[in-house]
C-alpha cells in the first residue's frame, strides 16, 4: 500500500474510530493546529472529540521501536483541558516491541493495518492479528545495518563524550557522506542531539540500545552449531580459548559465555564465539568440533564487520566482546539468555551509562 501523508493517515485513523465506536459524523469534532515548524499538508497536534471522549492522536511513519518511543514521549506530556480524553500513538503498523512499550507506558495505538488497543473512559478496543499493510518492497536501509550501525556503536561505547561529523567518520572507519546522512536519520529519531558547538551526543542510551535490539539479527553472523566434549559451559569456554591462543587466532566470546564472565549470572551449557578467520574443516577438527544442530554447545560465527571486535576485554584470560554487543547477542540464544539479559543491562547501565 502507499506511504499517507500525515493528513491522511490520521484521517484514516479517526474513520477508523467512527466505525469501531458506531459514530454519526455529527458526533464528531475536529481538533488540529499546526506548530510554526509543520506544513499545511500536515495536520499538527491533532485531536477529535467523539461522543464526549477526546481522542488525542500523533503520527509515526514507522512502527519500528525508536519512533514508538518518540511518539509515547511526545504523548505524555500532553494535557487536555476535558475530563474524559484518550492519548492514541497511530502508525502504519505497529511491530510487537512497540505495542509492548505502549502498554508499559499506558499509551493506547492503532495502526493503519486494523489492529489497535485503546483504553479509556468507558472504552476498551482490543484488534489482534490483522496483517502488515504497509511492508516496504526491497532492501531497507537503516541505521543499524551493518556498516551504518558503527556510528550508534561508537556513540553507545563512549556513552559521556560528544564528537564532530568528522570525528565519528574517523573513528567509524566511514566516508564523511555517509556518516552524514546517518546522523541525519539518528537526529531525526530524536536518538542523539547536539550541543551549542554543534558536538553530537546520545539523547537517551537506553531508547537508542532499545532500539538497535529490535533490529539486531544475530544470523546475520551465519553462525554454526555443534558440539565439542567437555564437562561444563564454563570448561568448554577455557578450552576454546586456550586452542585459539595457542593457535593465534582471534576471538571472543558472547551470548551467555560473555555475560557469566561480566555478570556471574546463569549457569550456561553452550558456547557462542567469534572467530575472525574463515571457519574451515581444518580449523574445526582442531578444535574437535562436531557440526550438529542437535543437543549442540558450541555456536561459532564469524563477524561480519570489524566493529563487532571493538573494545575486547579479557577476563580471567578470556577475550570477550563488549558488553553491549554481548547483550545484542544474547537476543534469541538457547538456554537463560532472556534471563541473562536484564543482568548484563544491569551491568551496561552501571558501568557504561551513568
Amino acid at each position: 500500500m502507499s506511504k499517507l501523508s500525515e493528513r491522511e493517515a490520521i484521517q484514516k485513523a479517526v474513520d477508523m474510530l467512527c466505525v469501531w465506536l458506531d459514530c454519526e459524523p455529527s458526533q464528531i469534532t475536529y481538533e488540529s493546529w499546526l506548530n510554526e515548524n509543520q506544513s499545511q499538508d500536515s495536520m499538527g497536534d491533532a485531536g477529535v472529540t467523539i461522543k464526549d471522549i477526546q481522542y488525542l492522536i500523533e503520527y509515526k511513519e514507522s512502527g519500528d521501536l525508536g519512533s514508538v518511543m518518540n511518539g509515547v514521549r511526545y504523548l505524555s506530556k500532553v494535557k487536555s483541558s476535558k475530563k474524559k480524553f484518550i492519548r492514541i500513538l497511530v502508525v502504519p503498523y505497529m511491530h510487537e516491541p512497540g505495542r509492548k512499550h505502549c502498554e508499559e507506558s499506558k499509551i493506547s495505538w492503532l495502526d493503519l493495518s486494523g489492529n489497535a488497543n485503546i483504553t479509556g473512559p468507558g472504552i476498551r478496543i482490543i484488534i489482534e492479528d490483522q496483517p502488515n499493510l504497509y511492508k516496504r518492497p526491497g532492501r531497507s536501509s537503516s541505521v543499524f545495518a551493518r556498516k551504518s550501525s558503527r556510528v550508534t556503536r561508537f556513540l553507545l561505547y563512549n556513552r559521556l563524550d560528544t564528537f564532530s561529523q568528522r570525528e565519528l567518520a574517523l573513528q567509524a572507519d566511514l566516508d564523511e557522506g555517509y556518516v552524514s546522512k546517518i546522523v541525519r536519520s539518528l537526529e531525526t529519531l530524536e536518538f542523539i542531539t547536539r550541543d551549542e558547538n554543534g558536538r553530537i551526543t546520545n539523547q537517551d542510551p537506553n531508547v537508542l540500545l532499545d532500539a538497535w535490539l529490535e533490529k539486531y539479527d544475530f544470523s546475520k553472523h551465519y553462525p554454526i552449531r555443534g558440539y565439542i566434549p567437555a564437562r561444563s559451559g564454563q570448561s568448554l569456554m577455557q578450552q576454546i580459548s586456550d586452542a585459539l591462543i595457542k593457535e593465534r587466532i582471534e576471538y571472543a566470546v558472547t551470548g551467555l559465555g560473555a555475560a557469566w564472565l561480566y555478570t556471574h549470572f546463569a549457569s550456561f551449557r553452550a558456547v557462542t564465539i567469534y572467530i575472525d578467520e574463515n571457519i574451515g574443516n581444518e580449523l574445526l577438527s582442531y578444535l574437535d568440533y562436531s557440526e550438529s544442530d542437535i543437543g549442540f554447545n558450541t555456536i561459532i560465527a564469524k563477524p561480519n564487520d570489524p566493529s563487532i571486535l571493538w573494545r575486547l576485554n579479557e577476563i580471567d584470560g578470556i577475550q570477550c566482546v563488549h558488553p553491549i554487543q554481548a547483550y545484542l547477542d544474547l537476543k534469541g540464544q538457547p538456554e537463560r539468555a532472556k534471563e541473562a539479559m536484564p543482568e548484563l543491562r544491569q551491568h551496561i547501565n552501571r558501568e557504561y551509562f551513568k
